[in-house]
């Protein structure tokens, strides 16, 4: 019998929860729960999604996540897919950990989605020497909402939540906790638990979230990165830089263009950022062609297949370096973290 397709949308939030199967445990020591929080936050970086709640459980873990455009199915297969590859090689085992594909479920509406927090946190509840003490597991998002404990790495967007109870902060993290104490003790969480998938779902859901656009076609973006960078296609003279973009975003454009980076995008656009990204072995634009694989790998949403086939002469490992590569300059140069900025902008 064929399984039942995927409810999803580019406007979705979700809550998704991942199990592994039966006989081992999905987290072993407190060292495989880091190293998966450390992979969420890669993930959730490289899809440009936003979590709001999480907790790791020693067999399974619960999120919510706000993918903001991205697909939900690939954000999950490249963040348990990496998962897998460190647990097997760390045990000596091989095969399948996961029991099953991860559930997901819609968050449609704004009761749903406080008490589908509040649920995650309270999840802590189970876990030997923590009910009533929930926000000190190290391992959920709740004392971070509380403000127990700092998120050094930003893994959570607590705003979303936390701006429905207070403008202020501190007093947004007590009314949460209260509120999130009031959802364990009614048992309104256990009908989440139960029935998650129709739970609350009469009210229209509005809210202040985004999400970017990921179905841009290849050539558009092409266009749009060479607008934005003030160059012509075809010859290269210099212009102005467009005067649709935000003053800082024009600014962080000229302030983030070292010598050295700005040659190698004015090399790459002279040639053409469409002939450019052909040029298998062309080392002065080398840069540019990783940045705007990684661009068209996220904006149009593109498999690395796909990417292939419209690239030309590349193999997938050699796309997989490029989109690889394209995620570390946007992280590390500031350049091309405001051209991607602005490509959104502009989307």
């Amino acid at each position: 019998m064929p399984r039942r397709e995927r409810q999803k949308s580019p406007q979705c939030m979700y809550h998704v929860m991942s199990r592994s199967i039966s006989e081992i445990d999905l987290y072993r020591s407190d060292d495989d729960k880091d190293y998966y929080l450390k992979l969420l936050k890669r993930y959730k970086d490289k899809y440009h999604c936003s979590i709001y709640s999480y907790i790791l459980m020693d067999t399974h873990v619960h999120m919510y996540i706000n993918t903001c455009g991205a697909d939900i199915s690939s954000f999950m297969r490249s963040l348990n897919t990496a998962y897998v590859k460190y647990y097997n090689k760390k045990y000596q085992r091989h095969g399948h950990l996961f029991g099953g594909r991860f559930a997901s479920f819609i968050v449609d509406n704004n009761t749903y989605s406080l008490t589908l927090s509040a649920y995650i946190n309270n999840n802590a509840k189970d876990l030997p020497g923590y009910r009533g003490k929930e926000e000190l597991y190290a391992y959920s998002s709740y004392g971070i909402y509380t403000g127990y404990r700092d998120d050094p790495d930003g893994v959570v967007d607590t705003d979303f939540i936390l701006k429905c109870f207070s403008s202020d902060k501190k007093e947004a993290g007590k009314k949460y906790r209260a509120f999130t104490e009031s959802m364990s003790s009614t048992g309104i969480v256990k009908e989440v638990d139960d029935n998650i998938t129709r739970a609350y779902t009469e009210n229209e859901y509005k809210s202040e979230k985004s999400y970017i656009v990921r179905s841009e076609k290849p050539d558009d973006i092409l266009g749009k990165i060479e607008k934005i960078l003030g160059e012509k296609l075809s010859g290269g003279s210099p212009k102005k830089l467009s005067e649709e973009l935000p003053e800082e975003l024009q600014a962080g454009l000229t302030s983030g263009l070292s010598t050295s980076l700005s040659v190698e995008l004015q090399t790459g656009l002279s040639l053409g950022i469409s002939t450019e990204l052909r040029l298998k072995y062309s080392r002065e634009t080398s840069k540019v062609r990783a940045f705007v694989t990684y661009t068209l790998r996220t904006l149009c949403g593109y498999t690395y297949k796909q990417l292939c086939q419209y690239v030309g002469n590349m193999s997938l490992s050699g796309i997989s370096r490029l989109v690889s590569e394209g995620f570390r300059l946007l992280k590390e140069q500031v350049v091309y973290r405001n051209i991607f900025n602005a490509l959104i902008q502009t989307s």
